[in-house]
């Protein structure tokens, strides 16, 4: 084996380098100073924008992480667990999302989105029985939601009622 003289290699190849790509003196000379915000100072409502930035555009694990933040900030509020039960919907983590509305319920016991998503989870996760006993109480409550009648519409149809289901 030769030995290798790495300085000898980066003149070589930089010598190759197209007159329209900048040095890396360059680039630095022209890089303005950014005032940069730390992280740990965004304020609970900066926290959720910034989740639901993330997750418009298809990042759902930073969203998540970022509604986990908020979360931490103001644990008694339930917006940052309904979008944590979204986002983890959303990435197929139905235990993360099932976790979440636990924690929902308990800040909220009659909390209706979190109830409804406890109806999608156990639908999701086969738990039709759970799923059942889950939607009545909602049902009777909430009797004219669209959403409501579509999931009454789901579980007739797993229950092999395909008249009630339509």
């Amino acid at each position: 084996w030769q030995e290798v003289n790495v300085a000898k290699v980066r003149e070589i190849v930089l010598s190759f380098r197209p007159s329209y790509i900048p040095s890396e003196e360059a680039i630095e000379e022209k890089t303005p100073e950014v005032e940069v915000i730390p992280e740990e100072n965004l304020s609970y409502d900066e926290r959720i924008a910034k989740g639901d930035y993330f997750f418009d555009r298809g990042f759902l694990t930073l969203a998540a992480n970022e509604y986990v933040k908020a979360a931490n900030l103001e644990s008694g509020r339930t917006e940052p667990y309904l979008k944590l039960i979204q986002t983890h919907f959303a990435l197929g983590d139905y235990e993360k999302a099932r976790r979440n509305v636990d924690t929902l319920l308990l800040l909220e016991p009659q909390n209706p989105q979190a109830q409804l998503w406890r109806v999608h989870l156990d639908l999701k996760q086969g738990h039709l029985a759970e799923a059942q006993a889950a939607f009545e109480p909602l049902s009777q409550a909430f009797s004219q939601d669209p959403q409501l009648n579509y999931l009454k519409g789901i579980l007739a149809i797993l229950n092999n009622d395909y008249e009630e289901g339509k």
